[in-house]
Order: C-alpha cells, then structure tokens, then sequence
C-alpha cells in the first residue's frame, strides 16, 4: 500500500494535470469534502465533479506541498500553496492552506477537509457542482 503521506502529494499532482479519474482511485465511494463557503459534498463523483470545475476556470493550476503532518492511526495534513492563472483575463489567483484527510481501512481517503488562509472566493451567490 502506498505511505499514505504521498496521498497528498499524489491527488494534488492528479488535480493539477487534470487527471480527474486517477484522483478519484483515491478517494473511498461515500468520501465527504467540506470547501468554505459550500455544503459538504459528498461522494467521490461530487467531489471530482467539483474539482473538474475548478480546473476550468484556470488556464494553469499548480499545488504545492510545503509540509506533512501524520496523526495515527488514521489522520494526514499537508499545508499547501496554490496559483493559479484564470481563464479570458489571465488574472492570478494565489492563496495557501491545510488539507486534513481521513485514510480508511483499506487505504482510501474518506473525508477532506480544507482551510484556506484567504476565502475572498467565497461569494453570498454560491453555485454548487452536484
């Protein structure tokens, strides 16, 4: 079984490349995300769903891992950076935070759970991607 650090690093690579279905293995079936500022989703399909449309509203989007934390028996953390670059006005987006992730008994993510440094994407006018 992979360390489950790398999961981390691995599933932010996926997001990063675009590679939806590979960070989907990851995750367990009834998987839980809670992002600010949305109800939680639930179920790897919502969560991807979720994710792909964040990819597209960057022309480039990269995480980087700065720091892992291992919690037994079943807890990581990473503090990460994300930069992204925005479609049609080629504006930046930056910002930094913490994933906390639940690994279950066979090795899959479960529930994610992330807090960012600045939530200034956070809108009263929320659109959920169910």
């Amino acid at each position: 079984m992979q360390h489950r650090i790398d999961l981390q690093d691995t599933f932010f690579s996926f997001l990063e490349k675009g590679q939806y279905a590979a960070a989907a293995d990851i995750l367990s079936d009834n998987c839980e995300f809670l992002i600010p500022g949305h109800r939680p989703y639930k179920g790897k399909r919502n969560i991807i769903r979720l994710f792909r449309s964040i990819g597209l509203k960057y022309s480039k989007i990269s995480w980087l891992v700065t720091n892992h934390f291992y919690a037994p028996p079943n807890w990581i953390f990473c503090t990460w950076n994300v930069q992204g670059i925005f479609f049609g006005n080629e504006e930046e987006y930056r910002n930094s935070g913490i994933s906390m992730m639940r690994i279950d008994e066979f090795g899959k993510v479960d529930y994610v759970s992330d807090f960012f440094k600045s939530t200034s994407f956070v809108t009263t006018r929320r659109r959920d991607f169910r």
